[in-house]
């Protein structure tokens, strides 16, 4: 296991009047697994969370999986070409989702690098909104 810095730049809603940015930066632990780097970090921060949430990011050379646990659960399965579909409970009540993965550019060498994600998610029966998602992770030195 080794100590890592994870960098998450998220454009929302990219290229339209409404895109948004946001930036997110931890800490967290990577492992590699037989075929892909598993990192898990802290995402209480960014969800303003009172209680834990744990974030899991398993890069494979062709996917990436984005596991969330805690006080808000979630799972975003990223593999290009593919079409997911989800029902979330909130309480505002039942609504669905659907992620279709446009693109993912892997650079990830022995767990450290880059990755871009691009896909395109709609909420119920609204229209599709580009996201484009950057992945940076660094080994953490201690000095």
């Amino acid at each position: 296991m080794k100590d890592v810095k994870i960098k998450f730049e998220t454009i929302f809603d990219a290229g339209s009047k409404n895109e948004n940015n946001m930036t997110f930066y931890t800490e967290g632990k990577m492992e590699k697994k037989k075929e892909s780097y598993l990192y898990t970090y802290d995402e209480t921060k960014i969800l303003d969370s009172k209680t834990p949430i744990i974030g899991h990011l398993e890069i494979g050379c062709d996917y990436v999986l984005r596991t969330v646990t805690g006080d808000d659960n979630y799972v975003m399965n990223f593999r290009e070409g593919s079409v997911e579909r989800s029902v979330y409970n909130t309480p505002e009540g039942m609504f669905a989702t659907e992620i279709t993965t446009k693109n993912i550019e892997n650079n990830i060498i022995d767990g450290i690098g880059n990755i871009e994600l691009e896909y395109y998610i709609s909420f119920g029966e609204s229209e599709f909104v580009k996201n484009i998602v950057n992945i940076r992770v660094d080994e953490l030195k201690n000095d």
